[in-house]
């Protein structure tokens, strides 16, 4: 399977249909729906989808410690396959960190091996003014908006 994942240095357009996914939360989305979370700095926006079903999750942490355990980095994958019945073929995308050396990524991306989830690809590093990640239920299209 190739990579889905599109990045563009602009703002995302306005007016799109789409559920918000706000810091420190997670969503769950399938069929023509979109998942969107916004002012992804030091942050990361993370994307598990599901091909076959064409059903995802969206989720966006910060890795601070004062936050609710279910969106700290060590648990936010478990968090995010328990809404997901099926478990097989799942792929991941990850957006952010910009302005931080905290590495919630690699913590991240160590609990997708562990569950059997392959990161497809990744939007991380620097970027002037933060992101904003999209997921497009209906064809497993993820965009990352790098704003400028």
């Amino acid at each position: 399977m190739e990579s889905t994942l599109r990045t563009v240095d602009t703002f995302p357009p306005f007016g799109l249909p789409s559920a918000n996914v706000g810091e420190e939360d997670y969503g769950f989305a399938s069929g023509t729906a979109v998942l969107r979370t916004d002012g992804i700095g030091p942050c990361l926006g993370i994307v598990i989808y599901s091909p076959e079903r064409k059903y995802g999750s969206l989720a966006h942490i910060s890795g601070f410690r004062k936050v609710p355990k279910v969106v700290r980095p060590e648990n936010i994958v478990e968090t995010m396959l328990s809404g997901m019945d099926n478990h097989t073929a799942l792929v991941a995308y990850l957006a952010g960190e910009s302005w931080t050396d905290d590495d919630v990524s690699r913590t991240v991306a160590k609990q997708l091996e562990k569950n059997g989830v392959m990161v497809m690809d990744t939007d991380l590093g620097i970027v002037p003014k933060g992101r904003s990640m999209l997921l497009y239920c209906d064809s497993g299209k993820v965009e990352v908006y790098r704003y400028q």
